[in-house]
């Protein structure tokens, strides 16, 4: 973390009859970016006790219409960086600020601003944006000076995102003056760097830089990612098959490919989210060259450059371009890239395991602002081409999961200080492929390709595919019943559009206090199940995931985990719990001292091909010795509600001791807290 105070750079302003004579040689110090810059902003800060005097005086009585054009330096800021607390500090004397008086806000780029100077002092600039600050004055005893501050953290974010080096504010305050106010007075001056005008204000622009990458920062304002890649990809997609359908689905986001014809979101453009498809890496179809209107920008989640490339090769120059292209058109949006663990082909065309290393030197390479790769791992269950899996555990997929978390956690730069958001497409179709089973997932499969991610600490689910696809068959689909030429009849809903809704819902109620987490382990209660020669045995532990056992030091509180299976499905044995630890994003969305508060999310892991989330419940224990925290419940985000509830304990044996016993349907979570007395991000402050 890093906190500067950037100086005012230049200010035009029109005081009336009010001139101030400004002599350079007076000034060289400051110019110069000596101490005594940073010595004055102390007594500016400690309520302007001592001036600067610059040869004149003002005289009360008089109106004055004030109209001050503010430049400051942005450039230390790099794109990537999050700012927050970012504020205007001024100085305001006399009169109360009425709500005419306002901060108009504009960014420019540096190349033109000083040519906009004109334009903006006398007009509201088109870019421009407007922050009423009677709000935030405060007085300075009775001599009618006023320090006002004005939160622009929002949009000096967006200046550092367009990769802008000034930001720039015109202030506009009509006032009276009362006569012998500030007869006398002087206006104080910040930093002055050889501008020439009739006065200077004195201003400043104080923020503070967090580690949150931009990844994070697209995530918290768009929300947890339930995307549903849309078709056909070229025309209304929500006018066609109706937007009363699409919101049923809940579904959070539209993922379309880019096209020139594009008008998916046609009536619905600022009402519904989504994500493009951008194959600029091959020449063809490239977001920035289609003349997105403003208002789809502003609703444009992320865009995925190409789909299933291999990073077992050096990482073609095409692919940075096309980065480098999409990013300087879409600077709030996601940037990312499409791996599939099952199809990366080195030069010779030979499948080569994704690692750690090659995720590490493709983000190098690209600066993406997520990862994201494909997980069909249903879709093989039961086949020749992987491996059944035991007790109903998706092995492979844990293993994707854990990589990819990994290499998100580590960041782009590999040094785990500023880590990027992870996400994965998931199966939502039926594959006719020699190698797959060529079935629907059943309801617990639905259910754990969803919250397996989630536990693992991902923020973006991609289904595919929602209705009929653009060059695949009709059958693949399998949300819809097909009309009488073979099309979704999208007023026609099959059983599996359902089972998909209501783990949506249930996963769309947990969103807004995942994507203000950040997960920093996760480990596997391992379940049970029959061999080839019906031994019950433990199921396999994925490749870098750790199991849980007793003492491992997964948290400072939990002791044991217990779990009975309630129904008939992997013979009655248990199956696997995954525990996923999680603290806030970034100690900026919490009050001191919770910094490190722990929540954590327990998935029931077993599935069966045939079994619906019902039917691989299970009961689990959990144990808790708190010692002398004082921690005697727990809170939970209700997946029903999105409330936050609490959880009451049972006490056990000794004082600290206690145990909650839930029953959970398979491949669901439940995301819990340690209740000491901060509630659940992102609104609470204090437990329900």
């Amino acid at each position: 973390m890093k906190r500067t105070c950037l100086w005012l750079l230049l200010t035009i302003a029109t005081l009336g009859g009010i001139s101030f004579g400004l002599e350079p040689g007076d000034y060289s110090e400051w110019a110069t970016g000596g101490g005594y810059a940073a010595e004055y902003w102390g007594a500016f800060e400690s309520k302007f006790n001592g001036y600067v005097q610059l040869g004149a005086t003002i005289s009360g009585g008089q109106a004055y219409d004030i109209r001050t054009v503010l430049k400051f330096d942005i450039s230390d800021l790099t794109a990537g960086e999050t700012v927050v607390d970012c504020k205007i500090i001024f100085l305001h004397e006399g009169g109360v600020l009425s709500e005419n008086e306002n901060v108009i806000i504009s960014v420019f780029p540096s190349t033109t601003v000083t040519a906009q100077w004109n334009d903006f002092f006398n007009t509201s600039a088109t870019d421009s944006k407007t922050a009423f600050a009677a709000d935030a004055m405060g007085t300075y005893d009775g001599s009618h000076y006023y320090l006002v501050e004005v939160d622009v953290t929002e949009w000096v974010q967006d200046a550092v995102d367009n990769q802008e080096d000034v930001f720039a504010v015109r202030l506009s305050t009509p006032y009276l003056l009362e006569a012998g106010a500030l007869n006398g007075k002087t206006l104080p001056y910040v930093r002055w760097l050889g501008a020439t005008g009739t006065g200077v204000w004195p201003a400043a622009l104080s923020y503070t830089v967090r580690p949150i990458s931009k990844g994070h920062r697209v995530l918290m304002k768009h929300g947890l990612q339930i995307q549903a890649l849309s078709s056909p990809w070229q025309s209304g997609f929500l006018d066609s098959i109706g937007i009363d359908t699409w919101e049923d689905s809940y579904f959070t986001t539209v993922s379309c490919n880019a096209h020139p014809n594009y008008s998916y979101q046609t009536s619905h453009t600022n009402t519904v989210p989504w994500d493009a498809m951008s194959y600029a890496e091959g020449g063809v179809y490239s977001l920035s060259s289609m003349g997105v209107p403003a208002a789809l920008k502003e609703t444009l989640v992320g865009i995925q450059i190409g789909d299933e490339q291999s990073i077992a090769v050096t990482i073609p120059q095409a692919r940075i371009d096309a980065f480098a292209t999409e990013r300087a058109a879409f600077p709030k949006s996601l940037m990312y890239c499409n791996n599939n663990p099952l199809y990366n082909l080195d030069s010779s065309d030979v499948h080569t395991p994704i690692t750690l290393s090659m995720l590490g030197t493709y983000m190098s390479a690209v600066n993406p602002d997520m990862l994201c790769f494909t997980e069909y791992a249903m879709c093989f269950q039961g086949t020749d081409y992987v491996y059944d899996y035991e007790g109903g555990s998706p092995t492979m997929m844990y293993e994707d999961l854990e990589l990819y978390r990994d290499a998100g956690l580590a960041g782009v730069d590999g040094t785990g200080a500023n880590p990027i958001p992870v996400g994965c497409w998931i199966q939502n179709f039926i594959w006719d492929h020699p190698h797959t089973n060529r079935r629907i997932m059943s309801g617990s499969e639905v259910r754990l390709a969803q919250f397996a991610p989630w536990t693992f600490g991902f923020k973006l689910v991609k289904a595919f595919v929602y209705g009929d696809h653009t060059g695949i068959e009709p059958q693949y689909q399998i949300m819809f019943e097909h009309d009488e030429n073979g099309l979704c009849d999208y007023d026609s809903p099959e059983d599996h559009f359902y089972s998909v809704a209501e783990t949506n819902r249930q996963s769309g109620n947990l969103g807004d206090s995942l994507v203000r987490l950040i997960n920093y382990g996760v480990y596997m209660k391992l379940g049970l199940h029959e061999d080839s020669s019906e031994e019950v045995v433990s199921n396999s532990l994925p490749s870098g995931v750790s199991e849980w056992t007793y003492g491992c030091g997964a948290d400072p509180y939990i002791t044991y985990i217990t779990v009975a299976n309630l129904g008939a499905k992997n013979n009655g044995d248990p199956g696997d719990v995954i525990l996923g630890l999680f603290k806030p994003l970034d100690s900026s969305l919490v009050p001191s001292g919770h910094e490190d508060d722990t929540y954590f999310m327990v998935t029931n892991g077993l599935t069966d091909a045939t079994g619906t989330a019902v039917d691989c419940s299970l009961r689990i224990r959990i144990d808790f010795d708190f010692q002398s925290s004082g921690i005697t419940r727990l809170l939970r985000k209700s997946r029903d509600t999105g409330e936050v509830e609490v959880v009451n304990l049972t006490p056990h044996l000794y004082p600290g001791q206690y145990y909650l016993l839930f029953d959970l349907d398979g491949g669901t979570g439940d995301l819990f807290k340690f209740d000491n007395g901060h509630g659940f991000l992102p609104n609470s402050t204090t437990s329900p």
